[in-house]
Parts: C-alpha cells; structure tokens; sequence
C-alpha cells in the first residue's frame, strides 16, 4: 500500500466518525479538498442518505463558497478558532514577560519607580492574555491594547532619544511591534466571530 492509499484510507475512517453535520459542511467546501478527498465525502454522504447521488451537490445548498482573501483568514471550524486563540493568547503570555525582565534589570540599576511600573504592565498584560486564553472573550483584549499602544510610544521615545540609536534599532523595533499589533487585531477578529 502507497502512502497516497494509506492517506486516503485514514481520511475514511476519520470521516466515518463525524457527524452528518460536519460532513455536509465539508461538502459546502469541497472546493478546498482534492477531488479523491471530496469523493470520500460523497461516498458516505450517500451512504447515511444525507444525499442521492452527486447530482445533489449542483444543487444551491450545496454552492461552494466563494473564498476571500483577508489578512485576518477566520476558519469556519470552531475548534480551530479556538486552538487559534489560544495559541496567539500563548504567546502574547510570552511577549508580557519582556517588561517584567526588563522591571528586574531596572531594579539592579536602582530605578524603582519604572521598574513597579514596568513589572506592573507586564503582570497586567500576561493577565489579560491568560484570560483570553481561558474565556475567549474579548473583554480582556482592551487592555492589551492600550497596553502596547503605551509600549509602542513609550520604545519609540527611547529610541528617538538615543543618540545611538541606528537603522537596525528601527527595523527591530517596526518589525516586532507590527507583529504584536497584528497579533492582538487577529486576535480581535477571531474572538469576534468565535461561537464556542
């Protein structure tokens, strides 16, 4: 048996274990699957009769959705936007932990004061993205918001104030807010739509 074969087989037994939901689902898109894919998808389709024949799927119910292009993809699956959310909440976790280190560095040069304040944001922000990872619930993206844009003003002063500061500090600086930033809009845009 080729490992074509062997693929397709796994894809038989893994669709006979869906609900005809998620089966007529897929048929909606079956644009998207490769045509010995969609067969197995008709294949059982007829078999729990939630279709005749193929014929059925010319028909308007079966129309396959246009797709559109966005820089925010939001997938149809529920469980996928969920381990979405929740990957993009893991790593902003990971992204709070740079002002807390950052805090700790400033407590060794005696500066207590932005140091609190420092450790306080990234305390806040890890909170906030724990609590979307947990709820999925866009009530805690806010302050994650406004949280990076105080971050992003608050780098961007220091860099502009540094007399060192060269094009690489710039290009670094660009590039890793521009990847929080769409992080936390991607983020907005799949809590929005998610429906647990």
């Amino acid at each position: 048996m080729t490992d074509r074969e062997s693929l397709w087989q796994k894809l038989e037994e893994k669709v006979a274990v869906l609900d005809d939901a998620e089966i007529l689902d897929a048929l909606k898109i079956r644009d998207r699957y490769e045509p010995e894919a969609v067969k197995i998808y008709v294949n059982e389709a007829v078999k729990r009769r939630l279709i005749h024949s193929e014929q059925d799927l010319f028909s308007s119910e079966f129309a396959c959705k246009p797709r559109r292009s966005s820089p925010f993809p939001i997938p149809e699956n529920s469980n996928i936007q969920r381990r979405i959310i929740r990957s993009f909440s893991r790593t902003l976790i990971i992204v709070g932990l740079i002002p807390i280190l950052m805090g700790i560095r400033q407590i060794s040069e005696h500066q207590l004061i932005s140091s609190i304040v420092m450790m306080a944001v990234g305390i806040v922000w890890i909170a906030s993205s724990l609590m979307i990872f947990i709820r999925q619930h866009r009530t805690f993206w806010i302050p994650m918001l406004i949280l990076a844009l105080a971050a992003c003003v608050f780098a961007g002063r220091l860099l502009i104030l540094n007399s060192y500061s060269k094009p690489m500090d710039y290009a670094v600086f660009i590039i890793f807010f521009g990847i929080v930033f769409y992080a936390l809009f991607y983020l907005r845009k799949l809590l929005h739509t998610f429906n647990p």
